[in-house]
């Protein structure tokens, strides 16, 4: 099966992600771990 990708929008997707990390790291690790709970908990 061939997949047709839109490069474009994955990479800004990508760096929107990247993004959010960053600002994670910024506000320190008990949040991103408090998050990480939260996501785990809808899943």
């Amino acid at each position: 099966m061939i997949f047709d990708v839109d490069y474009e929008s994955f990479e800004q997707e990508l760096l929107k992600a990247i993004e959010a990390e960053m600002e994670k790291v910024e506000l320190g690790e008990h949040e991103t771990e408090k998050e990480e709970i939260e996501r785990e908990e809808i899943l």
